[in-house]
């Protein structure tokens, strides 16, 4: 029986690096953290007010609106408008708590896709501290994170790892390995369009 010890030791380290967020909120002064928390909050009352796909965001610009998600890939706002109601629950503006609840999730579900790419590879105790690195990596998660906001192009380092281990699928002749990638990869694509650019010939090698 596999031992949950890798899963935890991930979870906790993704708490930690996170922390930041958990207690202070998403970074809305980074770079991006405005117009981050803006479409949030847009798609989010939207999409629950039934628009199944919000393409033209009627709020922004004072009312004249705004046609982010016809080029803007939609996955990460997806996500945060499915928590949107936990934001009642609590006493902050629209959009704080979804938005800041997402980027928890994204770095943890990262942590644990580069975990079981890595364990493909390696020992547990290598993939462990493998996905540590991952999600300490100064790119993922000062840069990406902290310094730029930058929502989207956070939430497509989730995918990534989780491409590669359904390609070590696909090598090793596995069942449904091959809808795997195909379902991550579109994953990718509807996640960060320049993120899936730059990482698909690392997907073909």
């Amino acid at each position: 029986m596999p031992s949950a010890r890798p899963a935890v030791i991930v979870s906790l380290a993704a708490v930690f690096f996170s922390l930041p967020i958990l207690l202070y909120g998403f970074p809305v002064l980074a770079h991006d953290g405005p117009v981050h928390l803006l479409y949030c909050r847009q798609f989010a009352s939207q999409f629950c007010s039934g628009e199944a796909y919000p393409r033209w965001l009627m709020g922004t610009h004072h009312g004249f609106g705004s046609p982010a998600f016809f080029i803007y890939a939609p996955v990460p706002f997806y996500i945060a408008a499915l928590l949107a109601p936990l934001g009642q629950w609590i006493q902050k503006p629209p959009g704080y708590v979804e938005l800041s609840l997402s980027a928890f999730l994204a770095l943890w579900c990262s942590g644990l896709a580069a975990y079981l790419w890595l364990r493909q590879l390696c020992s547990a105790a290598a993939a462990t501290a493998g996905a540590v690195v991952y999600l300490a990596s100064p790119y993922h998660l000062t840069v990406d994170l902290y310094m730029r906001a930058a929502f989207a192009e956070f939430w497509a380092f989730v995918w990534m790892p989780l491409i590669l281990y359904f390609i070590e699928g696909v090598m090793r002749k596995r069942r449904y390995a091959l809808i795997g990638v195909a379902a991550t990869y579109g994953l990718l694509v509807m996640t960060h369009l320049l993120s899936t650019l730059m990482f698909s010939p690392v997907a073909l090698a």
